[in-house]
């Protein structure tokens, strides 16, 4: 679409942004997030920084991406998640991206690495890290860590990059089986509808 304000709009490229919501349910937290929400603006500035390197943005000049989350159910990993669902909506859209993008959440919790971390496991004061990967080159484009408890040396850090580097080219092979089998079924209804045409 048409960028919003004239001051934002970019000659060479599309600008990327992203407005993130929560339900009030999505928690046990019982209370309604308001449109200031930290947690949420910090997800959007995620979401937009890495598709912003993603999208092949200078095939539209002049133009805005709009990307909308509404987190229904957040029992951990939401960043992740976000991620991963505006990669397949964006690659369902048919934006030309430069490579299809995963995320994962590690944790370390009483010596044991933890994959995609719920949510009293994010709570629990451990080191957790969010990294996003671009399956093809393994190029990571994101990588945002919080600890409150432990403290997190390089070799510690680089296990659990590893791990979390494992866990999105695990995601990528079940996420691009189901964009392989949505993308069959849409052509052999294709197929169907042109020979019952003919």
């Amino acid at each position: 679409r048409e960028v919003a304000l004239r001051t934002d709009e970019l000659h060479d490229r599309a600008i990327v942004r992203c407005e993130v919501s929560q339900a009030p349910f999505s928690t046990t937290e019982r209370r309604r997030r308001r449109a200031g929400d930290k947690r949420a603006t910090a997800i959007s500035n995620f979401v937009e920084e890495t598709f912003s390197h993603v999208i092949q943005t200078s095939l539209f000049a002049r133009s805005q991406i709009d990307i909308t989350i509404h987190v229904l159910q957040a029992d951990g990993s939401v960043l992740p998640a976000c991620i991963c669902a505006t990669s397949l909506a964006l690659t369902h859209a048919g934006i030309p991206m430069v490579d299809f993008v995963t995320c994962c959440s590690i944790g370390y919790h009483d010596g044991n690495v933890l994959l995609d971390l719920t949510y009293q496991e994010e709570r629990d004061g451990g080191p957790a890290v969010s990294l996003t990967l671009m399956p093809r080159t393994s190029q990571v484009l994101t990588l945002k860590m919080e600890s409150s408890a432990v403290r997190v040396n390089s070799s510690l850090l680089d296990k659990l990059m590893k791990e979390a580097q494992v866990g999105c080219h695990q995601i990528n092979k079940i996420l691009s089986g189901k964009v392989r089998e949505f993308a069959a079924a849409a052509l052999s209804l294709r197929d169907q509808e042109d020979e019952q045409q003919a």
